[in-house]
């Protein structure tokens, strides 16, 4: 078991919430009844802020602390991008957390939403491939 099983775990589990909400995403069905997408939606934003905390409380100290540059500058560059995920996945969920202002905008909803999901699987594609291998390779 490497280190960032639980990490991988995580982005498993967002991965199919992302895959349940992508289903629901057609404005006929928004606008007859949100509530089914939000839920989802809080779901997904509780999951994510508690592995964002959890990476920023056990990943990324270890990682800073490395005496390898490689590593210490690959979790420097991670953190950093982080921060502006962050950011934008909080002002989404503010935005689109009420089901009327997703019944009311059901296009831009889910406009928002594929581009929110793209940055998502970038970002978690990159962690599996390039930040999770080489922490478990620093273990």
């Amino acid at each position: 078991m490497s280190k960032t099983d639980h990490f991988r775990a995580d982005h498993k589990d967002m991965v199919g919430i992302v895959v349940e909400i992508s289903k629901l995403l057609n404005e006929a069905g928004l606008v007859a009844n949100p509530a089914p997408v939000t839920g989802l939606l809080g779901k997904l934003v509780g999951k994510l802020k508690i592995h964002l905390v959890t990476e920023d409380r056990s990943l990324y100290p270890q990682l800073l602390k490395s005496s390898d540059p490689k590593v210490k500058a690959t979790a420097e560059k991670f953190q950093a991008e982080m921060g502006g995920i962050k950011t934008v996945v909080e002002a989404f969920a503010t935005k689109w957390m009420d089901p009327r202002e997703i019944k009311a905008h059901p296009a831009a909803f889910i406009k928002e939403t594929k581009g929110l999901f793209d940055a998502l699987a970038k970002r978690i594609e990159k962690e599996d491939n390039e930040l999770y291998a080489l922490a478990d390779k620093a273990a």
